[in-house]
Parts: C-alpha cells; structure tokens; sequence
C-alpha cells in the first residue's frame, strides 16, 4: 500500500513537471520582475507558445514557455541563434542578415526606449525561425506572419536610432593658410 501511495505521488509529480513545461497560463501570469521590455516579451512568447500548443507543437510551445518565464524573470537574453534551428539553405542568407540588423538596434537603449516594439522584433523573430524550420517550411502564411510582424519592429527601431553625428575636426588640426596648385593655364584643381 505504500509503495503505492509513492509510485502515485512520484507520477503525479512527474505530470505535474511535464505540464509545466506547457503551462501557458502559468507562463503568461507570472509576476514579472523586470522593465517594460521583459514585460512585453513575457506576453509575446507565452502568445508564441499557446499558438504552438494549439498547433500540439510541443516541442515550440515548450521552448516558448520558457523563454516567457526567463523574460518574467527579468532576464535580458538574445534572439536565437540559427544553429538553434534546422533552417533550410534557401532562408539562411535572409534570416541571417536579419538576425545581424537586430542585433544591431536591440540594445538597452531601445529595450528602454522602445520597449514594445523591441520585444515585437525579438520575439517576431524568433517565430519566423521556428516557422521557416525545415520541418515547418511550408506554412508560408505563418512564416510572412512572423516575419511581417519582426520587419514592422525592427523598421521602427532602426528609424529611432538616432544617425550618426559627423564630428568636425578640432579647430587646431586645420592649417592658417592653405596653398592651392593650378595646372598652367587651367583653373582645374589637381591633387
């Protein structure tokens, strides 16, 4: 009768694990520790993984439960990598250079200043890799999606970055007087 009652609770234990793993609702409602940001990527993902789990896409909806848990938490962490997923040699090159750009504008700068729409570009991001998957390939309504969604964001936050400021040269680096070279009989200047 004991060993019972263990084998019981270990199983009850172990399901209770498992359902953690998809627990969407539990993802979502977390309290969160963090800024704006990881408030917005908390709600992104666990939107992520409740599409996955209807999809009964475990493995992604899993993945996206965590990674809305970690933003609860506060955590600051990169959009994945592409050696995360099996991306077909068509999409690389495009998924690759958009991972560059992001990389580029996603900073504390724009997790602060932009908070929503740098959670929408990570988080966007994310999705179209896991939909442009080998395996998930041929959804194209579901890769544009996801992409659409990470293009509209990372557009936004690329517009706000402010452009670099051209810094004129001190005013000592520059000569009095300047003598300048003509070709005979020209008015051409030479180097």
């Amino acid at each position: 009768m004991m060993l019972r009652a263990v084998m019981m609770a270990t199983a009850a234990l172990s399901l209770a694990a498992c359902g953690a793993n998809y627990d969407v609702m539990g993802a979502r409602s977390l309290p969160n520790r963090g800024e704006d940001f990881h408030r917005a990527l908390q709600t992104d993902y666990a939107d992520l993984a409740a599409s996955e789990k209807s999809e009964a896409d475990w493995a992604d909806a899993r993945e996206f439960v965590s990674r809305a848990r970690r933003a609860a938490t506060g955590e600051t962490f990169p959009p994945e990598t592409l050696n995360n997923r099996d991306i077909p040699g068509h999409a690389s090159k495009s998924i690759g250079d958009a991972r560059a750009r992001l990389i580029a504008v996603l900073n504390d700068g724009t997790r602060t200043s932009m908070p929503v729409m740098a959670a929408m570009a990570q988080s966007g991001f994310d999705c179209w890799m896991q939909e442009q998957e080998e395996e998930e390939d041929r959804q194209p309504e579901d890769i544009a999606a996801c992409r659409s969604s990470f293009n509209t964001a990372l557009r936004a936050l690329e517009a706000a970055k402010p452009a670099p400021v051209a810094q004129a040269a001190p005013a000592s680096s520059m000569p009095d007087q300047f003598q300048i070279y003509f070709d005979f009989d020209s008015a051409n200047l030479n180097a």
